[in-house]
């Protein structure tokens, strides 16, 4: 299978693209130019997920719908012993397909971008997953608000668990892949709320995770919000 794997460029992390379009291939390229990573391209074929399971990539990115059974890949590329089992993976599709494949979000696959969205979306996307920040299991009460077309919606929900870069957040309200949110969260030790913006970046998994709720990246924060949040977690390793 070696021979069918080409590689793009060459850099520090090692990212995989299957089954794109010589024009969509080369799109995702220059979206990604700025990122440090090392990029190869292969075929749908068979033995593809063993493959993957024998070879270590840190992110993979595919196009949806696949020339064979996305479970199939997903279990194998997943599997225990596997060497790429922690590579980011992001599916990418075309607007009829996005329903379709945000089903495997949380089932082996992190992220899913649209097909012709591979600016700032896909970037941020492969960022947050070569970098995952180290997560706490912090509960902590957090007012999320999201503008609809007809008013602004505030739920109150709670964290899970927290990092510098996103949390998870137990929450009834189904919002979208994608959406922005501004938040305001309640930390222990901390008299004033954290404030901040974020993006919608997965549904959780609830039978695996026993969470329902979002996934959200941070995306900005205020005056010196941030440097708050990194100070209560830095705390959390003492």
């Amino acid at each position: 299978m070696d021979d069918r794997i080409e590689v793009m460029a060459g850099r520090t992390h090692q990212a995989l693209l299957i089954g794109f379009r010589e024009v969509d291939m080369l799109r995702i390229v220059s979206a990604l130019s700025s990122v440090d990573v090392e990029f190869h391209r292969a075929p749908w074929m068979d033995g593809l997920g063993t493959f993957l399971a024998q070879h270590r990539f840190d992110a993979i990115l595919f196009a949806y719908p696949t020339e064979t059974e996305v479970e199939n890949f997903l279990e194998a590329l997943r599997a225990q012993r596997a060497i790429s089992r922690r590579a980011g993976v992001v599916a990418l599709a075309d607007s009829g397909h996005l329903e379709a494949v945000r089903r495997h979000v949380g089932s082996g696959v992190n992220r899913v971008v649209h097909l012709n969205d591979q600016g700032d979306a896909l970037r941020e996307s492969v960022l947050s997953l070569l970098s995952v920040a180290p997560r706490f299991p912090v509960r902590a009460p957090i007012q999320l608000s999201a503008a609809t077309s007809d008013a602004t919606v505030a739920v109150h929900c709670v964290t899970e668990n927290l990092s510098t870069t996103g949390m998870l957040v137990s929450c009834a309200k189904n919002f979208a892949v994608g959406l922005p949110l501004d938040f305001a969260m309640s930390l222990p030790g901390d008299a004033n709320p954290i404030r901040g913006a974020a993006r919608v970046a997965r549904l959780t998994n609830p039978q695996r995770e026993q969470v329902i709720g979002i996934g959200a990246s941070f995306l900005s924060f205020p005056g010196n919000d941030q440097a708050r949040l990194h100070d209560i977690l830095a705390r959390c390793t003492d």
